[in-house]
């Protein structure tokens, strides 16, 4: 009798610890979400913020306290975590805003974490952009540098010094209407002169 009791007791606890062992929350205690960011700076280190407000939402390992930093062109992977179902709220933003795009200055992050039919943490993400469009790619471009020369260091007040040309040709006309009416001014004083002269000759005479 005290045999089956026990055996009846060890049935009952294997019993208990299979429904434990079944139960999603043990069954699938993670999900990990890697995060693929591509930066296209040429030159510069770009150091970035990841903020939530979510007390369940786990920071990336690469992201200590939120923050890391991208050189150049290159990218970086960064892994979300996570031990529960919800949905988290992510964004993410350059810390010099100054040196990327506008509508990529800031992104959105929201990532949806469910259990599957097979009772096993999964997780859907999206992102949105500055301009509020849905986005596939996490990507950062910087500004491309000013052309125009004007707008350019190098002149007084940081302005570069352009001459001023009229587009059509009219002050070199200008300048050529003046040179000819001085010498068609010259040529007739000069035979003013010369008449002036030969008669007076001719009143000697």
């Amino acid at each position: 009798m005290k045999i089956k009791r026990i055996n009846a007791l060890l049935i009952g606890i294997l019993g208990l610890l299979s429904v434990f062992l079944l139960t999603p929350d043990v069954f699938a205690e993670e999900v990990t979400l890697p995060v693929l960011i591509q930066q296209n700076v040429q030159g510069k280190t770009i150091n970035y913020r990841l903020s939530t407000q979510d007390e369940n939402a786990n920071y990336p390992t690469e992201a200590e306290n939120g923050l890391f930093s991208i050189s150049d062109d290159q990218s970086l992977t960064i892994h979300f975590a996570f031990f529960k179902p919800g949905n988290y709220h992510y964004t993410l933003a350059p810390v010099e805003k100054n040196l990327i795009q506008a509508q990529e200055q800031i992104y959105d992050i929201n990532v949806l974490v469910f259990y599957n039919k097979n009772s096993q943490l999964s997780s859907v993400i999206s992102a949105t952009n500055s301009a509020g469009y849905k986005v596939d790619s996490i990507a950062f471009a910087g500004i491309a540098p000013d052309k125009n020369p004007a707008n350019q260091g190098g002149g007084i007040g940081g302005k570069t010094a352009i001459k001023m040309y009229p587009k059509t040709g009219e002050l070199k006309s200008q300048v050529s209407l003046f040179g000819l009416l001085l010498v068609v001014g010259v040529m007739i004083i000069g035979g003013t002169r010369q008449y002036f002269y030969q008669q007076k000759g001719k009143s000697r005479v």
